[in-house]
């Protein structure tokens, strides 16, 4: 069966053809009704290729590993800075047995660790690169078309790469709670890094299930697709893992402090800026060590685990071998440092060059100015003094502060869209969503 449309083949025996949405068949008159294409939006699919299977171990020994660096991370935190502490003595007594037995085994690897690292790095960093490749070109698509019948009725229908339909359903606004959008971390890999951050309009029921309305790389243009189906639908749209709104607007001025932003006020304007605390500081760095510093924690590790190593391999054979000990080992204040310091060859050198080049990086991009200025015309953000986004303010009908997968405070109207990110903590984006959305809602009402 071939659509009278476009052509494309029907393997079912249907009323509508699940690509371009026609109706063909469920009428006998002579003319052919055509049903009406509200939206359409492509979703990739991007399939996993040998490669991905081969070093697919690899990635499954990073996760462990990182596993363990968060643990350590939290760790510290909580015995150092909380005084909590979170292992019991057994837990203790295994980690340290793990320890020692991985230790010995890196002992006598040590030629070859730093090579390894290296080898596991680059095979790290070629699977990321080429799953961005694999997503940036990526050629087969779920096809997601919102329609109208011609019986007035709104469908939405998913299909496949092959022209399967995935899921066809009626859209009654009764049974339709909101339109939700949230973001999304397209992952791909062996490793499954981030590929790219997209952003997912979906249709939310009143039984709390969701459909996949669009998916945009851009803000806008999904909140445009959003506000689009919330209106023809008649009911709202919100974003997701934004119902911490609520939680700060009910906290008061008495618990949102004020000490992590500055406010800066005239008759005219409002400039809302980002400030260093000495409080922040700490907090700051365990943030750069949590998401850049796990490479550099593996070169150190590694390090330590091997000197460690052959101080095992020292007191067994000073206590129950025979003769001198085979490793040499120096008691002292500098000695006992040396056990952290690196034998600085040349490939040790590019490895702490790079971990350290992880760690600028993001320091780099956390400890970056930002600030946000309101007047009655616009609201600006602004990035070391380059402008990031633009609203008209009196136009702004949506002020969300959103928690997950990372945390944003995003600003919209219905043709623009702010985003701010990478703020040095949540107290900070509690307190700048507060002052912002205090600062729209006292500068809109004023005339342009």
């Amino acid at each position: 069966m071939r659509c009278p449309n476009c052509g494309f083949e029907i393997r079912k025996k249907v009323g509508d053809c699940p690509r371009c949405g026609i109706v063909f068949a469920k009428y006998n008159s002579g003319r052919r009704k055509k049903a009406k294409l509200l939206m359409t939006s492509r979703v990739p699919v991007v399939a996993d290729d040998v490669l991905v299977k081969i070093i697919y171990p690899v990635a499954i020994a990073k996760i462990y590993v990182e596993a363990v660096y968060g643990k350590i991370l939290g760790l510290i935190w909580d015995e150092l800075f909380k005084g909590q502490a979170e292992l019991n003595q057994t837990g203790n007594f295994i980690a340290f047995t793990l320890f020692c037995l991985f230790s010995y085994l890196m002992y006598h690897i040590e030629e070859y660790v730093p090579f390894i690292i290296l080898i596991l790095t680059g095979i790290w960093f070629l699977d990321v690169q080429l799953a961005k490749y694999r997503y940036r070109n990526c050629k087969r698509n779920d096809l997601i078309r919102l329609i109208k019948s011609p019986q007035g009725k709104v469908i939405l229908r998913k299909t496949n790469p092959e022209g399967e339909v995935a899921y066809a359903a009626e859209l009654d606004p009764a049974e339709v709670n909101h339109i939700s959008i949230h973001q999304v971390d397209r992952r791909g890999g062996a490793f499954r890094e981030t590929v790219a951050a997209v952003w997912h309009a979906s249709v939310r029921f009143n039984d709390s299930s969701e459909l996949l309305l669009a998916e945009e790389k851009d803000l806008l243009r999904a909140v445009k697709k959003a506000r689009y189906a919330a209106k023809l639908l008649r009911v709202r749209f919100d974003f997701k893992h934004s119902n911490i709104n609520e939680t700060v607007a009910g906290l008061g001025r008495q618990n949102i402090s004020d000490d992590t932003i500055k406010v800066k006020t005239t008759p005219k304007n409002l400039r809302i800026s980002t400030k260093w605390t000495s409080n922040m500081r700490l907090t700051f760095f365990l943030k750069i060590l949590k998401e850049s510093g796990f490479f550099l924690f593996m070169l150190v590790v590694a390090g330590v685990m091997i000197k460690f190593g052959g101080l095992l391999i020292f007191l067994y054979d000073r206590f129950y071998g025979s003769g001198a000990p085979s490793v040499n080992m120096e008691f002292s204040f500098w000695g006992i440092l040396s056990v952290f310091e690196p034998d600085w060859d040349p490939v040790d050198v590019v490895e702490y060059l790079f971990a350290m080049g992880l760690i600028v990086r993001k320091t780099l991009l956390l400890a970056q100015s930002q600030y946000v200025s309101i007047d009655s015309a616009s609201t600006s953000y602004y990035i070391n003094d380059t402008l990031a986004g633009e609203c008209s303010t009196g136009e702004i009908d949506n002020v969300s502060l959103l928690t997950s997968p990372r945390p944003a405070i995003v600003v919209l109207n219905p043709n623009a869209s702010i985003e701010v990110r990478n703020l040095k903590s949540m107290k900070e984006y509690y307190a700048l969503f507060v002052k912002l959305r205090e600062g729209i809602q006292k500068f809109a009402a004023r005339p342009a």
